[in-house]
């Protein structure tokens, strides 16, 4: 069973249309049934799906953990288990990848003004730079 099959199934049993799955978490009725067919593997929305839908979001991403009550799959473990490390991974990449795409769309707008308009509290960009480069994109 895949993500997508385990929201229809979460959708069906709780009476949630998939356009109110996606009304509830702010994003597109396309960007939800891409997830749903498959389209779109790892998926920062994932979390709050699973909060829409009332499961855990391990059973969600990997039919892991504990499994709702009307779940057709008994394959599920009753302890919690984290999802699968590759999947944890991918989302902290695209995380890191999502925030050096705006780290640099903020460099460019700020490079648009003059020195004295930007505020203190942006001029420090390079300090935390330093400070967390655990946070910076790993070279592909």
């Amino acid at each position: 069973m895949t993500p997508g099959d385990r929201i229809r199934e979460a959708c069906e049993s709780t009476g949630l249309s998939q356009s109110e799955v996606a009304r509830r978490i702010g994003v597109k009725i396309q960007q939800l049934q891409q997830i749903v067919r498959g389209e779109v593997i790892r998926s920062k929305h994932l979390p709050a799906i699973a909060n829409a839908l009332g499961v855990d979001v391990a059973w969600l991403v990997s039919g892991n953990g504990p499994a709702p009550a009307w779940a057709v799959s008994h394959t599920a473990t009753s302890v919690a288990e984290p999802p699968p490390e590759h999947v944890l991974v991918g989302f902290m990449s695209d995380l890191r990848d999502q925030m050096a795409a705006m780290q640099k769309k903020m460099d460019a707008l700020m490079s648009l003004l003059p020195p004295q308009a930007q505020p203190p509290a942006l001029k420090t960009t390079a300090r935390v730079r330093q400070q967390y480069h655990f946070l910076t994109p790993v070279p592909k």
